[in-house]
C-alpha cells in the first residue's frame, strides 16, 4: 500500500475490517453482508480477444454451487445451469455461441435465475438449498455492476464477510469473487513485476477453488501477488502451497500439523534432523517460528514482530 498498489484483502473474522486496523492501514472495508458483492458473477469477461463463449462460465459458477451444496449432479446442478442458460437467452445471448463482449448490451444477474427457477414446477430442494445466497440480496443487479468492480480493483479494500450468516455462503461468494479477479486480472498484459496484491485468511475456505491455484500458478507473470493465511497448514493441498515461494509457519500445538511443517521443511517426519525440528517446535514461544524463501534455503528460524509494535 505504501507503494501505491491496489490491495484486496478476504476477511472472514473481522481480523482486517476492524475500524482502527483498516483506518489505520487506510483500507475501504466493504461489507459484503450489508452491500453484497462489488460485481455480477454473470457478467461476462472476455479473452484476450474480447470474445467470451458463455457456457464455460454457466459451468463454471453451477459446479463452484453444486460443490459446495452438495448439490445433486444429475438434477439439482442441471436445472441451476438451465436456469442461468434461461437468464441469458432472456437478454438475446445464446451460450453456446462467441460473442464479443463490448457489442452485448446487458447481462442477466442471479436474481433473474431465482425468478426463474421460481416458475418451475419443481426445482428439487433447488431453491431451498441456495435460499441464504438469494434471499439476502448478496448479488447486485445487472445494471448497477460493471463500473463498480473497475473501480473495487483499483483500491486498497477489505471484502467483509465476516457477518455473513455461515461458512456456505462465504466460502461461495469468495470463489465467485475469485473467478471475476482470475478473468479481470489474466486477461492484461504481463509486467513481470508487482501490480496488485491479493490477501486470503483463513484460507480453508477456498482452498478447493482451481481458479486460484491457477491464479497462484500464472499471476506472478501479471503482477499479482498472493497471501495465503491458515492457522492449519495441512488444510492448504499441495497444489496451492507448493506454487508460494515465501513461507512463514509460526508455532502450533497440533501434533498433526507440525507434522505437516515438517514434511514441508524437511520432507519426512522421520529421521535425525525431522526429530530435531520437532523438539524445537515444541519450545517454540509467541511470535516464532520457520520462514523460508529462495534466499533462505531450506529454512531459517525467525521471530515476528507484530504490526502494532512495527511503529
Amino acid at each position: 500500500m505504501r507503494a501505491g498498489l491496489p490491495v484486496c484483502v478476504f476477511d472472514f473474522k473481522n481480523d482486517y475490517a476492524e475500524k482502527s486496523f483498516a483506518d489505520r492501514h487506510g483500507l475501504r472495508v466493504h461489507d459484503v453482508n450489508r452491500h453484497g458483492l462489488p460485481f455480477n458473477p454473470l457478467a461476462l469477461i472476455g479473452d484476450d480477444n474480447g470474445e467470451v463463449r458463455p457456457i464455460s462460465q454457466v459451468h463454471e459458477l453451477s459446479e463452484i454451487l453444486r460443490r459446495i451444496y452438495g448439490l445433486s449432479a444429475s438434477r439439482q446442478a442441471h436445472q441451476l445451469r438451465s436456469a442461468i442458460s434461461t437468464a441469458f437467452d432472456n437478454h438475446g445471448i445464446r451460450v453456446d455461441e462467441w460473442y464479443e463482449v463490448e457489442r452485448l448490451k446487458s447481462f442477466p444477474d442471479f436474481n433473474e435465475v431465482k425468478t426463474i427457477l421460481e416458475a418451475y414446477d419443481r426445482n428439487d430442494g433447488l431453491l431451498a438449498s441456495l435460499s441464504p445466497l438469494f434471499d439476502l440480496n448478496l448479488f447486485p443487479r445487472a445494471r448497477d455492476s460493471s463500473s463498480k468492480f473497475d473501480e473495487f480493483m483499483r483500491e486498497h479494500v477489505v471484502l467483509d464477510m465476516h457477518r455473513l450468516p455461515n461458512d456456505l455462503v462465504k466460502a461461495a461468494l469468495s470463489e465467485f469473487t475469485v473467478v471475476r479477479l482470475h478473468g479481470h486480472i489474466l486477461r492484461g498484459d504481463q509486467p513481470r513485476e508487482l501490480r496488485r496484491l491479493l490477501i486470503f485468511d483463513k484460507a480453508w475456505r477456498v482452498k478447493d477453488s482451481a481458479r486460484l491455484q491457477e491464479l497462484a500458478r500464472e499471476g506472478r507473470a501479471f503482477g499479482v501477488g498472493i497471501v495465503v493465511g491458515t492457522q492449519f497448514p495441512g488444510d492448504i493441498p499441495d497444489e496451492l502451497s507448493g506454487t508460494l515461494a515465501t513461507q512463514l509457519m509460526p508455532g502450533n500445538q497440533s501434533v498433526d500439523q507440525r507434522r505437516s511443517v515438517l514434511l514441508k521443511l524437511v520432507g519426512s517426519t522421520s529421521g535425525p534432523e525431522a526429530q530435531r525440528l520437532l523438539r524445537q517446535m515444541s519450545m517454540l514461544q509467541k511470535h516464532e517460528g520457520y520462514f523460508r524463501n529462495q534466499q533462505h534455503t531450506p529454512y531459517v528460524l525467525v521471530k515476528t514482530e507484530p504490526y502494532y509494535l512495527r511503529d
